[in-house]
């Protein structure tokens, strides 16, 4: 980031705060500040005015690769705002032109249905569309009692496959449809193009004794957050959510690729969803990898 970025960075971050939604998994909220003097609120403001505003510099990219990204927070998290981490597509956009036109906290549902991508799809110029969602459905809020059942109807088994619930295929199948059609109209809409819809799930998240996103959702399911079975049962519905995007790729001829994510962060997670810095440069080196980028 350039130097006046950083700054204007700064000056944003004097009004306003990022807060993380404890109802909604990958929800980010902006809201002002309390108690913050009147001029920094104004110069707050101000910066937030100039940046929506002002165009992109022009940079030397390494290729002329370009990236659409659309999608929940895994894309886009306010990295511009200091505290943020990186997502994976902002290490990627350090070196490729990325429009990222994600935005924390939208479910699949939101997203598929705004269809926001259409038109920058539609100028045939880029050559990968990165589409994030389906996490917000199944961790977020009340999903999480949606698809797994209390502790107490599981007869104390220790399998987690025990404690999902049938609705949660049901959820998945509706996914790969809806998936298949994000396909379909990447295909046409990018033509001549050729744009390649890129897919991704999400790591082994690892749900904490109180967490606000997970650790809670399972202690208010009569779970123990301090055992491994709540963490063997985020694993379940990641590999199922895994099985539902390969089965959109397959078939593809190529124009949908899956990029596996399971196992890469390990303990750099900024939180119990979001990978650190650290973790998004090892996401970003898979998702480059899958793309045929060098990072």
């Amino acid at each position: 980031m350039a130097a006046y970025d950083e700054e204007r960075a700064k000056i944003i971050a004097s009004g306003i705060e990022v807060v993380p939604d404890p109802d909604r998994a990958f929800m980010l909220t902006i809201r002002r500040k309390k108690d913050v003097r009147k001029e920094h609120q104004d110069a707050s403001d101000q910066a937030i005015f100039e940046r929506a505003f002002s165009e992109k510099p022009d940079r030397a990219y390494s290729t002329k690769k370009k990236i659409l990204a659309e999608g929940d927070s895994w894309v886009n998290i306010f990295t511009d705002i200091p505290g943020q981490p990186d997502t994976f597509v902002d290490v990627i956009a350090k070196k490729y032109y990325v429009n990222n036109i994600g935005w924390p906290g939208d479910t699949f549902r939101e997203t598929f249905g705004a269809k926001q991508y259409k038109q920058p799809l539609s100028a045939g110029t880029f050559d990968f569309f990165v589409f994030s969602g389906g996490g917000v459905d199944f961790f977020g809020g009340d999903a999480m009692k949606n698809f797994v059942r209390p502790f107490n109807e599981g007869d104390g088994s220790k399998d987690a496959k025990t404690y999902v619930k049938d609705e949660f295929d049901y959820f998945l199948r509706g996914v790969a449809r809806d998936y298949r059609t994000v396909l379909r109209e990447t295909i046409t809409w990018s033509a001549p193009k050729r744009t390649k819809l890129v897919m991704h799930g999400y790591d082994y998240s690892i749900p904490k004794p109180g967490g606000q996103y997970l650790g809670r959702r399972f202690e208010q399911l009569g779970f123990d957050t301090g055992t491994r079975l709540p963490r063997e049962i985020v694993k379940v519905l990641v590999d199922r959510f895994y099985d539902a995007l390969l089965s959109v790729a397959k078939g593809s001829g190529g124009r949908a690729l899956v990029v596996d994510f399971r196992n890469t962060i390990g303990r750099l997670w900024h939180d119990e969803i979001h990978p650190n810095d650290g973790g998004a440069k090892k996401l970003a080196t898979q998702a480059a990898k899958k793309m045929g980028l060098v990072l």
